[in-house]
């Protein structure tokens, strides 16, 4: 039997779907996470797509930035050559987004099935993309690879687990 989405209160939805946020009241400290960007609720989970891909492009681009720099200042010391470092290490704070939304979500008993599966997917995607562009510098080969992973693995974990979410609530 499943609950009417409109009359259960926001702290017992096991899913974000058919719910509204008011964010005209002051939020409670205990109950709610005090979030303008990205938009969570009471749990953690990021509320929207579109907040969750700004996020992970946000991320991803701010960590390959950095594993560029760090690059840059290694090669000006003489340690290493230019763009032999990883590009893969810039996609270091999208997992710990992952990771995060992995934890908010705790409860759903799917939720490691989905994070394996979404993780196959995505970091095999992300090995054929570093591999054709092999022929570059491992920085942006690396790079290029980690952002097709990350970029598959948001809508794969976002809508997936959402969708396991609804049918374990629905048993």
């Amino acid at each position: 039997m499943t609950k009417d989405p409109d009359r259960v209160p926001p702290e017992e939805r096991t899913t974000d779907e058919h719910l509204t946020y008011d964010y005209s009241q002051p939020e409670r400290a205990s109950a709610e996470r005090a979030t303008a960007w990205p938009r969570r609720n009471s749990k953690g989970r990021i509320t929207t797509f579109r907040h969750f891909l700004e996020v992970v492009a946000v991320l991803l681009v701010i960590g390959i930035l950095a594993v560029g720099v760090i690059d840059l200042l290694s090669t000006w010391v003489g340690i290493g050559e230019l763009g032999g470092t990883s590009g893969w290490l810039g996609g270091l704070m999208a997992f710990w987004l992952y990771v995060e939304e992995f934890r908010a979500w705790r409860g759903t008993r799917s939720r490691l099935l989905m994070a394996l599966a979404g993780g196959v997917l995505s970091f095999g995607l992300g090995i054929v993309v570093t591999g054709l562009l092999s022929g570059l510098p491992s920085l942006i080969s690396g790079a290029a690879g980690v952002a097709a992973a990350a970029l598959v693995y948001a809508p794969t974990w976002f809508f997936g687990i959402r969708q396991l979410a609804d049918r374990e609530a629905d048993q």
